[in-house]
Parts: structure tokens; C-alpha cells; sequence
């Protein structure tokens, strides 16, 4: 296994450039083009690796971009890789920070969530060759959607996962150097007041304050947090108000929650829905909408777990896994029974920030130890 790592560094430059160019791409949240071009970059590495089939599947938003190489062994053991094209960044960032290089880290938009990650992939599946992949059946998955709750891509992904004997996603790294072994569900929801406008000044009592409302609801809200066991619930943005003289007569929370088990998430659900109805304020009435929704990601892939930590120490790499209470896609999988796992690429931190980074290091060991796992998994071992 030593060897891959070796061939891993010397290629180590070469795959820098290739996160350069996706990196160059704005993709933030709608950005069809950039998320396009992203899946423009990712189809030419891949087609050079023998992924001659890739189409663009139609959501209601961005497209999903599925490559697949089909594999020349019976039976081939079927591999999903996850990725997403898209950051949180607006159009413009690329111009305010570009890609740079400093000392033993990278940084930019979207450098490690996730486009580092896509890299880590790519490099790993052309580290193991041609004899390998020949032995398994990879299909490719990027989608545009990821940061915004895969609503849109959801189906999609659910509907393939079942296909496959295994799913590994390629979220940054933790580091140290971790990988992700669960992941808790995520389920947001607006909660939204209507009241009554009146004036301030003049009839105050003829209004109905929604944000007096609202507040109520907050601290509901927050209790449910501290109440129910495995579960976190945030009363995370407020918006209500038109104007200092104007009675509020609407108003909206938008409620984050975190659960780790069905039964957490049943009582959140439960606990926010019965936010609904005539409010405490006379003369309101609140509605609950549900938005986007990740069930729980529990630790199902130990098998492979220990199988992917067992080459990177054959490597002279210590890799551990941790849980966190942040979500990706594959939380969907696994809740599809599919042994998911997770954090495989390259180890970064601060997300979503302008201080976002890649350990320069990792990108090449993270590939290796991915080859290095296709390598056992051609081999038959699971």
C-alpha cells in the first residue's frame, strides 16, 4: 500500500490544479452555469478514467450529474461516490479570493465543501487503474443542491441508492484526520404568525401582534431543545415588521432541528406542529410549513470502516472517525439501508467561511487510501 501513497504524492500538483479550475468556478446556491461547469471539469477527469456513460438527470433545480463505469467482473461490486458541485458562495467570491496556495494549506471558495473532496476522488480512482476499476462497477454522483438541503436532488438520490452495495461520500475531512461516522438528521421548518396591522399611536388594540406571538413560540421552541433527549432545536432567524408604527401583523421563525434517532425526530415534529392554530395573542394564527428534511445517518458501515482505517495504517496513516451533528447526502442512503461512508476527502476546516482550507498533505493521502480501499474491495473483501 506504501507505494500508492508514494505515486499519490508525486501526483500531488497535478491534482492541485485540477481543485485550481473548480475552485476558479463560482457555484453558489442557483447558480445553474457554475454548477454546470464544475460537472464540465469532473466529466473530462472522469472520462479520461474509462466513465464512457454520464448524462444530466432533470430536478426541479440544478441537474444531477451521474457518470458511471461499468465494471467487467461478475458479479461486480456496486460503488456509489457522492460529491456536490455547489458552495455557499455568491457570484463575485471567486474574484474576491482566488484560489491561493499558502505554506501547507489551499485555500478559496468552496476549497474544501466539497470541491476538494470531488478532487480526492477523482485522483484516488485514477491511482487505483484501470485493473481495479475493471473489477468494480462505479457510478459517479454530483449534484447542485447540497448546501440548500437536496431537495431537488433528494429523489433522485434515493431513488438510485438502493442499486448499490455501498456509498462513499467524499465531505472534507476532519481534522486531524477523521472521517465521519454518523451524522445526525436535520429537519427545518418555518413557522409562520399572522396578525392583524393597526397603528401604533392611534388603535394599538385593534391590532394583532404576531411577533408578541412569535416570541411565545421561540421560547416553546427552544425548550423542546433542552426537553427531548438526542435532539437539538435552534430558533435560528426572525423575520416580522414593516414599520416602528405599524402593528406587526406578520411573522416568520425559521426553526433548525438535529436528531439522532426517528423517535428524537417524531417528538420534534410533534412538539413544533402543535405550534399551529390560534396563538396565544388574540387575533393570531400560526402555520408550521416543513422545508427541506435529512433523516438520521447512523453508524451502520463498521465493516467498511475498519476496512478503510486498516489500509490507511498499512500506509502509515492514523485515520479515525468521529460523529457530527452536521448532514450531507449521506444521511439519505443510509437511511436506505446502503453502508454509507462518509468525510473521505480531503481534511479542511472553517466551511463556509472566508478562512476556508485544505491541508495540501491530505489531498494526496486521502486519494491513496481510497485507491488503496478499491484495491481490497476488487479483491472481494467488504
Amino acid at each position: 500500500m506504501s507505494e500508492l501513497l508514494a505515486a499519490a504524492r508525486d501526483r500531488q500538483d497535478e491534482w492541485l490544479a485540477v481543485l485550481e479550475a473548480m475552485v476558479s468556478v463560482d457555484s453558489g446556491p442557483g447558480d445553474a452555469d457554475g454548477i454546470a461547469r464544475v460537472y464540465d471539469l469532473a466529466e473530462r477527469e472522469l472520462s479520461q478514467l474509462g466513465f464512457g456513460s454520464s448524462e444530466r438527470l432533470p430536478t426541479a433545480g440544478p441537474e444531477v450529474f451521474v457518470a458511471r463505469r461499468a465494471g467487467h467482473a461478475e458479479p461486480a461490486l456496486r460503488l456509489l461516490l457522492i460529491g456536490h458541485a455547489d458552495t455557499v458562495f455568491a457570484a463575485g467570491t471567486v474574484d474576491e479570493r482566488p484560489f491561493a496556495r499558502r505554506g501547507d494549506r489551499v485555500t478559496g471558495p468552496g476549497v474544501a465543501d466539497m470541491k476538494g473532496g470531488i478532487v480526492v476522488a477523482i485522483a484516488g480512482l485514477a491511482l487505483a487503474g484501470s485493473d481495479v476499476l475493471d473489477r468494480l462497477d462505479i457510478t459517479f454522483l454530483l449534484n447542485g443542491d447540497e448546501e440548500s438541503g437536496s431537495a431537488d436532488s433528494r429523489e433522485t438520490i434515493e431513488r438510485l441508492a438502493p442499486d448499490f452495495d455501498a456509498a462513499l461520500v467524499f465531505e472534507p475531512g476532519r481534522p486531524p484526520n477523521r472521517i465521519v461516522a454518523s451524522r445526525r438528521g436535520a429537519h427545518r421548518f418555518d413557522v409562520v404568525v399572522q396578525g392583524k396591522a393597526a397603528h401604533t399611536g392611534v388603535n394599538p388594540q385593534d391590532g394583532a401582534n404576531a411577533i408578541e406571538t412569535a416570541a411565545h413560540h421561540i421560547l416553546t421552541v427552544q425548550e423542546l431543545g433542552r426537553s427531548i433527549a438526542g435532539a437539538t432545536v435552534t430558533a435560528a432567524m426572525i423575520e416580522g415588521g414593516r414599520r416602528p408604527n405599524i402593528v406587526p401583523d406578520r411573522c416568520v421563525i425559521r426553526v433548525d432541528t438535529r436528531f439522532d434517532t426517528d423517535e428524537a425526530e417524531s417528538a420534534v415534529v410533534e412538539g413544533i406542529r402543535a405550534l399551529a392554530g390560534d396563538g396565544p395573542v388574540p387575533g393570531t394564527i400560526t402555520e408550521v410549513r416543513s422545508l427541506d428534511r435529512r433523516p438520521a445517518f447512523a453508524a451502520v458501515a463498521t465493516e467498511l470502516d475498519a476496512l478503510y482505517k486498516q489500509v490507511a495504517s498499512e500506509m502509515g496513516l492514523e485515520i479515525t472517525s468521529e460523529p457530527t451533528g452536521g448532514s450531507s447526502d449521506g444521511n439519505f442512503t443510509s437511511a436506505k439501508g446502503v453502508p454509507t461512508l462518509d468525510g473521505l476527502g480531503a481534511v479542511g476546516h472553517d466551511y463556509h467561511t472566508a478562512d476556508e482550507y485544505v491541508l495540501v498533505d491530505s489531498i494526496a493521502e486521502r486519494a491513496a487510501v481510497f485507491a488503496g480501499l478499491l484495491h481490497r474491495l476488487a479483491d472481494g473483501e467488504k
